[in-house]
């Protein structure tokens, strides 16, 4: 399977381009891909579906007088004006905590916007963690509203009867060359090598957000309720994830694959594979404006172990 890195790369560049892919920015990122697919003469298929997204119109954090760089997370409008600040990678939405706060990555500079919140919540930098605990003054703001989208699975391959199913997603936030760009990249330009008799590739919208309680993989659960039946005959499913950072991690840890692949049917994990980036490395430019083809540090690796699903 020969790819040229600069194809990709370029790829790359272009959905990077249209930061963040979500809202109509998402819908630009199908048909880019969709382009792709087209000028490589390989056919696919798409699943249109429904999905409501938030829309920020208003987030700010004031300290003492002074205006500090903040990012949306929660769900809900609504002020922060308590001194909670917390690690939002011990205190996430998945860990169920509800309570208005600042949440910062400790392993990334900028701000983060790790995990959305059901309470009013705001990312911060985790340096300005010290100058909210120690200010006088404290009130953070977000508003947000609802949305309705039209967005797209772009599928590649045997659409009924395939005996491995590679899923990743292309929407972002920011940049989103990590997640989850690369992986999107590597598939539009490997798909036109790939044995797409017996594979199916499934390009996914939808991952970040959504309306739904679990508001991420909503394009994954789109796919599932259309497609179980295909999902269900499959021998394995593969879902490519944060690639391009670190090492490449190959895994069956259910834990580690429910949190990129969250289906209503945990059955699937079952004959799931997940391949990840190093977990410090992703998270320093995490769901940041870090997130740009400058932070790909192993382009080659990871066109080794993605080839390797797709042969």
């Amino acid at each position: 399977m020969r790819i040229e890195k600069a194809e990709v790369m370029r790829t790359l560049e272009e959905l990077c381009k249209l930061a963040p892919r979500l809202w109509e920015n998402e819908q630009k990122a199908a048909e880019l891909i969709k382009e792709k697919l087209r000028k490589q003469n390989v056919g696919f298929e798409v699943q249109r579906y429904r999905v409501r997204y938030p829309v920020f119109t208003r987030y700010e954090l004031w300290v003492d007088g002074k205006q500090l760089p903040c990012l949306p997370s929660s769900l809900v409008s609504g002020r922060i004006r308590e001194k909670r600040v917390v690690n939002a990678l011990k205190h996430s939405y998945s860990t169920n905590y509800r309570k208005p706060n600042f949440n910062y990555n400790p392993y990334c500079r900028d701000v983060s916007k790790f995990t959305f919140y059901s309470a009013p919540a705001l990312a911060i930098r985790w340096r300005d963690a010290h100058t909210i605990l120690k200010a006088k003054d404290v009130e953070g703001s977000i508003k947000l509203s609802w949305k309705a989208y039209r967005q797209e699975n772009i599928m590649v391959g045997n659409t009924e009867n395939p005996e491995k199913i590679i899923v990743a997603h292309y929407d972002s936030w920011w940049g989103g060359a990590i997640d989850n760009g690369l992986a999107a990249a590597l598939l539009i330009h490997m798909a036109k090598h790939a044995n797409l008799k017996d594979s199916l590739i499934l390009l996914a919208g939808s991952e970040e957000v959504s309306h739904e309680k679990i508001y991420w993989c909503y394009g994954y659960r789109a796919l599932e309720r259309e497609f179980r039946d295909v999902m269900e005959q499959a021998k394995s499913i593969v879902v490519v994830d944060c690639i391009g950072r670190g090492g490449v991690e190959i895994t069956r840890d259910r834990e580690m694959i429910r949190d990129a692949l969250w289906l209503r049917d945990n059955s699937f994990l079952n004959k799931a594979t997940g391949i990840f980036g190093s977990f410090r490395q992703v998270m320093e430019v995490y769901h940041s404006r870090a997130d740009t083809p400058k932070a790909v540090t192993n382009l080659e690796e990871c066109m080794r172990a993605v080839s390797t699903i797709l042969i």
